[in-house]
């Protein structure tokens, strides 16, 4: 109990942790922002069992596994605060050389997401809270991740990796890009727009230069530097173009909901897919986000969970993965142990349709009691 409490308080700030090899984490807050008794919410971090927060009548639980994401939570009342989970898995992969001596690996994750939203109070189109999935994959390895703590329950996840004479930071939550490096004579950041990368460059004195600060635009084709108030196109002269920007960041990503308000009431049941090519003899990056922020009424069940139901890898001399579990099916596909043993655990969905019917009866006995058992 006091690791986790202090791990917690650290986290209020926001962190950089050392990844394990695997990347587990679980997040559960619960709680009132009207309620004088006591903290506002509770919170809890972990990243090795399932966690259970509770407070008043909110509930919210959460377990995360190699290739496995489950949530369930409850929210009592608007007027009584919220609920809300996260669930995230990461892990390194590395293909081989390419057998038919392109040069390039094909590769494709399919994860099956099943759950349900039954908002029974508050505005139909927020009960739900914001909820969302998204699984995606990044070039490169990944050593560290970062998570924050805005304080009211709410998280935002990353991962960093170093650069010479910097850091290069790639949001989870929100698909941000952020480069930062710094010299003797200059302090640049590079962040990530719609269609293209901004830099802001701040000269120091030792450079030889007037300091001041340049800002440069890249776009597949072009560069533009702002001068005097307007955008002017310039040919490529850095060593940061469009590609090689590009080349760090998310090579494909799909994603369930995730928009403001979330989905709408009902169930889930979808197939995604990630689909990219890597170079041969190099490593990536994938992992799978599910989170529920701000849950004011109903349920959200999603502890049947998202699985990883194969990985596909194509003219590949080997695969691998520095996660446990990682074995080849019968049919040629890779999967984890931990992911296979999840399937087995998940209703065909016809099944699942006849469930959807007594979750709400279930949900309202399970808040009272305060307990639920992930298949």
């Amino acid at each position: 109990m006091l690791r986790r409490s202090v791990v917690a308080a650290v986290l209020l700030l926001g962190s950089a942790v050392p990844a394990p090899a695997a990347l587990i984490i679980t997040t559960v807050t619960a709680g009132s922002e009207y309620r004088p008794d006591g903290p506002a919410y509770l919170t809890g971090y972990d990243s090795t069992e399932t966690l259970t927060v509770e407070r008043h009548g909110n509930l919210a639980r959460a377990s995360t596994d190699v290739g496995v994401n489950r949530i369930y939570a409850a929210g009592d009342d608007p007027d009584t605060g919220s609920a809300g989970a996260n669930s995230l898995w990461g892990a390194n992969f590395r293909v081989g050389d390419s057998l038919d001596g392109s040069g390039r690996v094909q590769v494709s994750f399919d994860v099956r997401i099943q759950g349900s939203m039954t908002p029974d109070i508050g505005w139909p189109s927020e009960a739900a809270g914001e909820f969302g999935y998204q699984l995606g994959a990044i070039r490169g390895r990944v050593d560290t991740f970062a998570m924050n703590d805005s304080g009211d329950g709410n998280y935002s996840f990353g991962v960093e990796r170093p650069l010479p004479g910097g850091t290069e930071r790639i949001g989870l939550s929100d698909q941000s890009y952020v480069r930062q490096l710094s010299t003797a004579t200059q302090n640049m950041t590079i962040t990530r727009q719609d269609g293209y990368y901004e830099s802001w460059i701040e000269l120091l004195p030792g450079s030889g230069q007037i300091p001041q600060l340049i800002q440069v635009r890249y776009y597949p084709d072009r560069m533009e530097q702002l001068i005097h108030g307007q955008w002017q196109s310039r040919p490529y002269a850095s060593q940061n173009t469009y590609a090689q920007l590009e080349a760090s960041y998310h090579m494909d990503h799909a994603k369930v909901c995730g928009s403001y308000y979330g989905c709408a009431p009902g169930a889930v049941d979808q197939l995604l897919t990630v689909r990219f090519d890597v170079a041969a003899n190099s490593e990536f990056f994938v992992y799978g986000l599910m989170s529920l922020e701000e849950l004011e009424g109903g349920i959200v069940d999603f502890g049947r969970a998202a699985v990883i139901s194969g990985i596909t890898v194509g003219n590949s001399s080997y695969f691998t993965s520095e996660a446990p579990g990682l074995i080849q099916m019968a049919d040629g596909r890779y999967n984890f142990a931990s992911a296979i043993a999840a399937s087995a655990a998940v209703p065909e969905p016809a099944s699942w349709a006849m469930m959807i019917a007594g979750f709400g009866l279930v949900g309202g006995a399970l808040r009272r009691r305060g307990t639920l058992a992930f298949a």
